[in-house]
């Protein structure tokens, strides 16, 4: 028996609704839509002269919002079917964040959120983003990708041009403005943001303006005004910066410099130089003081800008350091190293003056010259850092008595002869220099005797390791009094020239009078560097201004004069008196003030004119017929204002 199956025949109806099944099935499927960027992180616009698509900086990196739209396979309805969206990026499934579904979705779910995760959109270039449809197991539907660009290079800073680098007050007169072109190149896109800044530091700069590009060909152009620039003829510049329409920043371009002239030039004479202009040479004493010879400008000049005007000098082609002119006369310190530059005589020394404003000199061609001459000849050798006086490299005295076997100690068994000073003979002595010996001070007279006495002649044959001889009478030594530091030196002068060199003092103590009284004392020093300065000085009962000095209590000056003497003096030791620098007051101490001590008021006007430099106080008082000294306080004087000028003393309260 056969087995069969009995075909039966499909109606007409069956045979169309097959062969629309076939023919629906054998075509192409519909690729789904590409997913879509969130407007809140969407694509910017598009322009002509950028690809599509294009996040912007402030986008880049992070994460971003993602929509899906419906597609086909979502609406599918016998059976239902399961599926998961997944991201994909540059062709690699996201495991995270995926979105699951089941057939038939409501239209109305759609579409889809997704977030792409951060760090993938912070590598420049074009990227591709889609997502995966797994329907069912299934994951061959075919869905569009959606571009990504990423721009992160900025376009290059172009440095700017202007008609002119040197502003002047007459072009801004006239113009009003300066333009200001920002070179494009083929780098720059439409929307790119350029923009202009003018000035010298980061804290002063201006924005002198910012243009969006609406063309990449046509480069913009900017007005620098006149109230930009302002007022200051200090070294300025303009500079450039561009952002792409994507958030992409320059660095800054490199700056177009500008010289401004806002000012009238200044009209200058050349530089005024007192201490040649009193004698006509510049000396050695001139030179070797504390400040240095001064060089500046006497009265104010047409032209002159307060605030912004800077006196430049050079002596001998030394530049010195430039000093603001705040007031006139205006003068720096020419160093005595500069003043010598290796030369102790010369004429015709050239010394100039130039005024800077901002960054422009005047006058343009060069300094105003003036010559001076300088004749800084002495006995020894120069030391252009420490010129002296004293001068350290002479050699110190040696004092001895006729009875006490010590050096430098005099007692009152030494006074049977006279007191014998030697010194070695200094280093490159020459023929005709004088060498003179002081004793406290006071110049030790001449023998009757060639090269006795208290002065010796150099001959120039002088062997090598001689000792000059001197002696001082014991009369001197007696009047001169007790003094343990009592200071002996020696001054050596030029043979041909007006300078001399002074040795530093040997301190020798001689005690020759059973007396000792009180020393006095420099009241109200600074406390900080110990100075007799502006702050010691007091105004006293009838608006004088003083210096006050104590005498601490000694009974042996009880109805006592005394006499008491000021001296100043050039050098920290207190050996070279500046001459006509002094002054004394006498006084009679009381009973009740050598019990109390004694406060005296020291006029003011020799402190003044000591200026800065050295100065001492000492009393002379004569005890049992013997004139006794006391020891001096010897201080450094600084009597001048932070700008130069005379103390400002306030009035009496």
């Amino acid at each position: 028996m056969s087995n069969y199956i009995k075909l039966t025949r499909l109606t007409k109806e069956q045979e169309n609704a097959l062969a629309y099944r076939k023919l629906r099935f054998s075509a192409d499927p519909v690729p789904a839509a590409p997913p879509r960027l969130h407007s809140d992180n969407a694509f910017m616009n598009h322009e002509v002269d950028d690809d599509v698509n294009q996040l912007h900086f402030q986008f880049q990196g992070l994460p971003l919002k993602v929509q899906i739209d419906q597609f086909e396979q979502s609406q599918q309805t016998n059976p239902p079917i399961d599926g998961i969206i997944r991201l994909m990026w540059n062709g690699t499934v996201l495991n995270e964040p995926s979105q699951r579904y089941r057939t038939p979705v409501n239209p109305a779910d759609f579409p889809f959120n997704l977030t792409l995760p951060a760090g993938l959109t912070d590598k420049a270039g074009k990227h591709e983003l889609k997502y995966r449809i797994n329907h069912g197991g299934n994951t061959g539907a075919v869905v569009t990708p959606l571009t990504v660009n990423v721009d992160r290079e900025a376009p290059p800073p172009i440095k700017p041009t202007a008609p002119v680098t040197e502003i002047t007050k007459e072009y801004l007169d006239l113009h009003g403005y300066i333009e200001v072109t920002a070179p494009l190149t083929q780098a720059n896109k439409i929307g790119d943001v350029i923009r202009c800044w003018f000035g010298s530091r980061i804290n002063d700069t201006v924005l002198v303006g910012s243009e969006t590009l609406k063309s990449p060909i046509t480069a913009p152009v900017f007005r620098l005004t006149k109230e930009m620039v302002g007022t200051e003829e200090i070294p300025k510049a303009l500079w450039t910066d561009h952002t792409d329409r994507k958030g992409n920043r320059s660095a800054q371009s490199d700056r177009l410099h500008l010289d401004l002239v806002l000012t009238d030039p200044p009209v200058l004479v050349p530089a005024f130089v007192p201490l040649f202009d009193d004698d006509g040479v510049i000396s050695l004493i001139d030179a070797q003081t504390v400040t240095g010879v001064g060089v500046g400008i006497k009265e104010q000049y047409v032209g002159y800008v307060s605030g912004r005007d800077y006196m430049q000098i050079t002596w001998d082609g030394k530049v010195q350091q430039e000093k603001l002119i705040t007031g006139f006369p205006v003068f720096t310190d020419v160093h005595f190293r500069d003043v010598y530059n290796g030369v102790a005589f010369k004429d015709d020394v050239p010394v100039g003056l130039r005024v800077r404003r901002g960054n422009k000199l005047y006058p343009d061609a060069g300094p105003l010259v003036t010559l001076v001459n300088k004749d800084l000849r002495r006995p020894g050798t120069i030391n252009p850092e420490e010129p002296g006086p004293p001068d350290e490299s002479l050699p110190k005295v040696t004092a001895k008595g006729t009875v006490t076997p010590e050096d430098n100690v005099i007692r009152k068994v030494d006074s049977s002869g006279p007191v014998t000073v030697t010194v070695l003979l200094y280093a490159g002595s020459k023929a005709g220099e004088e060498v003179q010996l002081y004793w406290n001070g006071v110049e030790v007279p001449v023998s009757a005797a060639p090269n006795e006495g208290g002065r010796y002649t150099v001959l120039g044959t002088e062997a090598t390791g001689f000792e000059i001889t001197f002696t001082v009478p014991w009369a001197l030594v007696n009047e001169s009094g007790n003094d343990i530091d009592t200071l002996v030196h020696y001054i050596a002068f030029d043979a041909v020239a007006d300078g001399y060199a002074v040795s530093l003092p040997t301190e020798v103590d001689v005690q020759i009078h059973d007396v000792d009284v009180s020393d006095p004392v420099f009241q109200h020093l600074d406390e900080d560097f110990g100075y007799l300065n502006c702050n010691s000085v007091r105004r006293v009962s009838g608006g004088g201004l003083a210096i006050i000095v104590f005498i601490p209590p000694d009974a042996q000056l009880a109805d006592q004069d005394i006499e008491l003497v000021y001296q100043a003096y050039s050098d920290a030791a207190g050996i070279t008196p500046i001459v006509g620098v002094t002054d004394k007051v006498n006084y009679k101490i009381s009973v009740q003030e050598s019990i109390d001590g004694v406060y005296i008021n020291f006029p003011f006007a020799v402190f003044d004119q000591t200026g800065s430099a050295y100065g001492a106080v000492e009393y002379t008082v004569t005890l049992g017929g013997v004139p006794t000294k006391s020891d001096r306080h010897l201080v450094q004087v600084h009597m001048r204002e932070g700008g130069g000028g005379s103390c400002v003393v306030p009035p009496l309260e």
